[in-house]
């Protein structure tokens, strides 16, 4: 008789076991009866432990039945399990079941749509051991079908049965057809009930809209991975993993970047998917391309991207970023194709370009290396080009330098001009295969000059090819290097540059004799006509030639320069250097059989704005007092290069930039002092050219002398003799490795100014140097109120310019203005910190004017900042006509003139605060008073600082305590007889007080301070 038990119903399976004993050999046939009916049936032929170790045979006795799926409706039922043939329940048989809704026991999600890999899980709470089929549907066909078995961590974790109730189920090749497809999976118990967990919108990758199969094939060979099979199947597996890009205009990186999206899916995918995510490229500017469909106009195809359709209809590439000029990819596209002699110049690139064209171009850029010549080869020319927030510009235009230059050795240098990191990187990213290509990242704005000057400072070529971000260059550019190689009386060159309008730029320019300058051929068509008949001509002489596209020999620019910072922020900076360049007997030419199209003021008119008239204007005037008001035979600045003497070396460390002030003279004159005695390194924050330094000195005053310049962080192991830092702090921020530290601190400002301090740096230092006593005495407070110990501290006053003329001379100008008593006053004109006062001065002198004969003049250097434009115009405001005036950032030359001829100098700094409870808001020391005495003008000081010491110590000039003093004072001297003996023995005294802060007493008091902390070294710190 047949043994046997029903067990339970877990979920919709039967479990249970049968035997007979008379034949241990039979697998007995069970059927299982739902209210009355067979409905499944199966075979106890299953293994259990249980049953084995019961004695019940083998123990290959048991079942698990599955019920259809129907019968989980949340009734109750009648369950009987009994044996095949005879109806004989098995023991424990019926049972009554309620069996929960198969919709309420699956559940599951649908992960992902990766490429082609569908991945999700699924689980039946009603019967966890089961490891559920599904299907996956696309567009309602079934495609394909998988289990859930695939362990994860997750879903263990997370209470979802054993974790074992995953799935990938890969969809078939054929469905890379670039449409959109909507995905659903679904449990697949029976043909006819089909459980649905979720659905998703996919939509597959077509190779020939947004994959490029030659780019994607040469990336992987580059990387040495291997694709065995087709490649977008290869990269929607595993390629975008690797890090290849699908194409020209897909960069994953940026993508990444800019839209943050799910590291998980294929960035394809994401983005064909995805609407919110829109930037895939920096040539691709989605939002721009939508604008430019919509006023042109043309409806896309809603089921494409954007970016796809313009693609597959061929749009300009103009219309994917608004720094993409179709001309300039003409101008690319063609030189990449064509020989440097090519006559159809305006033909092709009147040729509306295609995205393709663009495409063809990063293709090549992003492939390979584009030069030809080995990276061991000394550099012919050095590409100079500056990057100011305009990424996309500038590496299309290094890549005409590529495409133009491949042949010549070459070295391009980008200065990345205060860029965001983000830009910079993406200089980087797809210019960094190029090994010729060196980036300079500034996280200042260097302006036009000095980012060129940077530059000049690191070339390595023959030739310095300057070359604006928005001026573009193609082969026949090497006429410039032919002429310059020819002949040797040419220091410059350039060629005909055109703009984005066939029109041309320039030709060149003349400068008139008033300083007018001519650009010639401006806004003249571009005609084969015209261009065939200067293209008879080998060279043109002219004045000058724009820096967007100029060819210099380096040698010159290293000698004697490059662009003056006097002309920053731009404007004229070019002219100038050509100027320069003439007088050293060079001819400047323009070479008609080159060609670089220049999309004009691109950048700068951007960072302009509304101030480029005032710009254009204020570099005019500079432009003008040096070559026609002041001297037509300028004498360029000779720069000297260290020669890294066998002696000592010293470093001077500034936090602050090298410009024209007082702390600038007396930094800058120490390296001048000290460099009779040892090597001479400058260390700035930011990166400095040699041509700043030395054409700063030059217009401070200071005679021409051996140095070297590095940034901070370029200081490395470098170990020097001694160190000279600058700063405001009682500690300084920095301290550069050297065995002796003199610490010039201007003046101790209260360390809450100051966001970080450290008094660690302080037991480094040696010596303090201070600019006066009435500094000595702060930096002696400041020591005793932070309980440091006491540290040695030396007074050296800042060297003055003393002017070449005798007394008599002076006083012989000065009794030119007998009639009316002129009064001066220079300092800049800021609203804080060091406020000069000049609005009271102003308002003295407008009211002094209106009762005595005077005439006033108020000069001072002016910065953009809103709060000192504002004083400023208030200052102004006093301004009479022929009795008051009132300028900004006024030349050397103006402000020497009317110092010969004023009587009375004024200083009013400090004047209003409280001396003892804000020290810092005093003059430190006074330098244009000094200047001024040397001058001949008699000193009026506030009463406190610098000015007080000066004035007091020598017992010369006036100090006053309030504005009625100053005004008392004022009025007095107006009453002054300017031939009487008084007067003169004033002048003289001041001039003979001025002589003890000469600059050769300066270089004296440096070198002989130094010597002596030195000789305490024995170090020698050759670099």
């Amino acid at each position: 008789m047949i043994q046997g038990h029903f067990d339970r119903v877990d979920g919709l399976y039967v479990h249970g076991w049968a035997f007979n004993p008379e034949n241990p050999e039979e697998r007995v046939e069970v059927v299982v009866l739902v209210d009355g009916k067979p409905v499944a049936e199966g075979v106890a032929d299953q293994f259990r432990e249980d049953l084995k170790e019961a004695g019940i045979g083998d123990g290959g006795y048991a079942f698990v039945i599955k019920l259809p799926n129907e019968i989980a409706d949340g009734k109750e039922h009648e369950i009987r399990v009994v044996v095949k043939n005879t109806g004989n329940d098995l023991e424990n048989s019926p049972q009554i079941v309620i069996f929960q809704q198969l919709e309420d026991s699956y559940i599951g999600h649908l992960d992902s749509v990766d490429g082609l890999l569908v991945t999700g899980w699924t689980y039946n709470k009603a019967n966890p051991e089961e490891r559920v089929e599904v299907v996956v549907l696309v567009d309602g066909k079934p495609v394909a079908e998988g289990v859930a078995d695939q362990y994860r961590e997750d879903l263990k974790q997370d209470g979802i049965g054993d974790g074992k109730h995953a799935f990938k189920i890969k969809l078939p090749d054929e469905l890379a057809d670039g449409e959109v497809h909507e995905i659903k999976v679904v449990v697949n118990s029976y043909p006819n009930f089909k459980v649905e967990l979720a659905e998703k919108k996919y939509i597959c990758i077509k190779s020939d809209i947004i994959f490029d199969e030659e780019f994607y094939l040469e990336q992987a060979r580059r990387k040495d991975i291997l694709v065995n099979e087709t490649p977008i199947l290869h990269y929607l597996k595993n390629g975008w993993k690797l890090g290849l890009d699908p194409h020209p205009l897909f960069d994953t990186w940026y993508y990444y970047e800019v839209n943050n999206p799910s590291r998980e899916v294929c960035p394809l995918v994401s983005y064909l998917l995805d609407r919110k995510f829109f930037q895939c490229s920096p040539f691709v500017d989605e939002a721009y391309l939508n604008h430019m469909l919509h006023i042109n106009k043309i409806s896309p195809d809603k089921t494409l991207r954007n970016l796809a359709f313009a693609i597959k209809q061929g749009l300009p590439p103009s219309f994917l970023h608004p720094h993409i000029f179709d001309p300039v990819i003409s101008f690319l596209r063609m030189n990449l194709s064509l020989a440097i002699d090519y006559t159809d110049i305006l033909d092709v690139i009147k040729t509306k370009p295609s995205i393709e064209d663009l495409i063809v171009l990063l293709r090549f850029l992003r492939s390979q290396r584009i030069y030809n010549f080995s990276d061991d080869e000394s550099p012919i020319i050095s590409v100079v080009i500056l990057n100011y927030k305009k990424p996309i510009m500038t590496i299309l235009s290094a890549l005409s330098v590529l495409i133009a230059l491949k042949d010549v050795p070459h070295e391009i240098i980008i200065v990345d001009n205060e860029s965001d990191r983000f830009f910079t990187e993406i200089l980087y990213r797809y210019l960094q295969k190029q090994k010729n290509v060196k980036i300079i990242a500034s996280k200042n704005n260097l302006f036009f000059g000095e980012g060129n000057n940077i530059a000049i400072d690191r070339v390595q070529g023959r030739y310095v090819l300057f070359l604006n971000n928005d001026a573009f260059i193609g082969p026949n550019i090497k006429y410039l290097l032919d002429i310059l190689e020819e002949k040797e009386d040419i220091g410059a060159a350039s060629p005909i540059i055109i703009n984005q309008d066939f029109r041309i730029s320039e030709v060149g320019g003349i400068v008139s004799p008033l300083g007018d300058v001519l650009q010639i051929g401006k806004f003249m068509n571009f005609e084969k006509t015209l261009w065939n008949s200067l293209n008879n001509m080998a060279f043109i002489e002219v004045d000058y030639a724009s820096a967007a596209c100029l060819m210099v020999r380096a040698e010159i620019l290293k000698k004697y320069g490059g662009f003056d910072y006097i002309y920053e922020p731009f404007y004229y900076e070019d002219t100038d250097l050509c100027l320069r360049i003439k007088c050293l007997g060079y001819k400047i030419v323009c070479i008609p059989k080159a060609i670089s199209l220049h999309i004009e003021n691109f950048t700068t008119k951007e960072f302009l704005k509304d101030k480029w008239g005032t710009v254009v204007q204020n570099s005019k005037e500079k432009f003008f007092n040096r070559w026609v008001f002041k001297n037509k035979e300028y004498k360029p600045v000779e720069i000297k290069y260290s020669q890294r003497k066998k002696r000592k070396t010293i470093a001077l460390y500034t936090p602050f930039p090298i410009t024209i002030g007082g702390g600038e003279n007396y930094f800058l004159s120490m390296g001048a002092a000290l460099s009779k005695i040892a090597n001479i390194v400058f260390i700035t924050e930011e990166y400095t050219s040699r041509t700043r330094i030395s054409f700063v000195c030059r217009d401070l005053g200071i005679e021409q002398f051996e140095f070297e310049v590095m940034k901070r962080n370029e200081v490395g192991k470098y170990y020097f003799d001694l160190a000279i830092v600058m700063g405001n702090e009682i500690v300084p921020s920095w301290i550069p490795p050297a065995q002796k530290i003199i610490y010039l601190c201007q003046f101790p400002f209260p360390l809450y100014h100051v966001k970080y301090h450290d008094f660690s740096s302080y037991d480094k230092i040696d010596l303090y140097i201070a600019y006066s006593f009435f500094v000595k005495e702060n930096i002696q407070k400041e020591i005793e109120k932070y309980s440091l110990p006491e540290k040695p501290i030396e007074v050296i006053y800042p060297p003055s310019n003393l002017p070449n003329y005798t007394v008599d001379e002076i006083l012989e100008k000065k009794l030119r203005n007998k009639n009316k008593k002129m009064f001066i006053s220079i300092g800049r004109f800021q609203s804080h910190g060091h406020n000069k006062r000049q609005d009271v001065i102003a308002k003295i002198l407008s009211e002094a004017s209106t009762k005595l004969p005077i005439e006033g003049y108020i000069f001072g250097g002016l910065r953009e900042s809103p709060e000192d434009k504002e004083f400023f115009q208030k200052v102004r405001s006093y301004q009479n006509k022929g009795v008051l005036l009132v300028k900004a950032n006024v030349d050397r030359d103006t402000i020497e003139s009317h110092l010969l001829r004023s009587h009375f100098y004024i200083h009013a700094t400090g004047l209003g605060i409280n001396p003892g409870v804000e020290p810092y808001k005093c003059e430190h020391f006074g330098i244009t008073l000094v200047e001024a005495m040397a001058y001949g003008c008699i000193p009026l000081a506030y009463k406190c600082g610098g000015p007080k010491e000066i004035l007091e110590s020598h017992n010369v000039g006036y100090v006053f305590s309030s504005e009625d003093e100053l005004k008392n004072l004022v009025f007095d001297l107006i009453e002054m007889d300017i031939e009487s003996e008084e007067y003169w023995i004033t002048v003289e005294k001041c001039m003979k007080v001025a002589e003890n802060f000469s600059r050769e007493n300066f270089y004296k008091k440096v070198s002989n301070i130094i010597e002596k902390l030195m000789s305490t070294s024995n170090f020698n710190g050759l670099l």
